[in-house]
C-alpha cells in the first residue's frame, strides 16, 4: 500500500508541472486571440465609416455591435492583472492619399 502511494506521489510531482504549463500556454493563446479580435472588430469599424471616438473602448465595441461581449485579459502580463479591460489606441494616419490608414494599438499586446 505505501508504494501505491509512493508511486501516485511521484506522478503527481510529475504531472502537475506540466498541466501548469499547459494553463500558461493556454491563456497566452486566448490573450493573443482577445488581441487580434479587438483589432479586428476596430478595422471593421472604421471600414464601415465610424468615427474613431465612437469605437475607441471594448465596450463601444460591444455597443456598436462589433463585439458579442469586451473580453478580459486571461492573465497576468507586466503590471496588468488578470480580468482587466483591454485599452485601445487608435490613431489616423497621414498619407495623403485617398485611402485613411490607422494604426491599431491593444494594450496588453501580443505575447510571445
Amino acid at each position: 500500500m505505501i508504494v501505491v502511494v509512493a508511486i501516485l506521489g511521484i506522478l503527481a510531482a510529475i504531472a502537475i508541472p506540466r498541466l501548469t504549463g499547459v494553463t500558461h500556454t493556454a491563456e497566452k493563446n486566448a490573450h493573443n486571440t482577445n488581441v487580434e479580435m479587438i483589432e479586428s472588430a476596430v478595422t471593421l469599424a472604421l471600414a464601415d465609416g465610424k468615427a474613431i471616438a465612437d469605437i475607441d473602448s471594448t465596450e463601444k465595441l460591444v455597443d456598436e455591435g462589433y463585439l458579442s461581449n469586451a473580453p478580459k485579459t486571461p492573465l497576468v502580463i507586466g503590471e496588468t492583472s488578470k480580468g482587466a479591460d483591454y485599452t485601445l489606441t487608435i490613431t489616423a494616419n497621414e498619407g495623403g492619399g485617398t485611402i485613411n490608414t490607422h494604426t491599431i494599438t491593444v494594450t496588453p499586446g501580443k505575447i510571445d
